[in-house]
């Protein structure tokens, strides 16, 4: 779980980097559209 974990944590960070300043819902929405199930409180943190 723990390299899970930091493969998330690298995505988001990409995406973020790559849209800019949306906000973790609209990130949640894109993670998903990727394949990632996480909820919007895991991306927040």
């Amino acid at each position: 779980m723990g390299d899970d974990e930091a493969a998330l944590r690298e995505n988001i960070i990409e995406v973020t980097r790559r849209y800019g300043r949306y906000a973790y819902r609209r990130i949640t929405a894109l993670l998903r559209a990727e394949g990632w199930r996480r909820n919007h409180r895991r991306v927040t943190r």
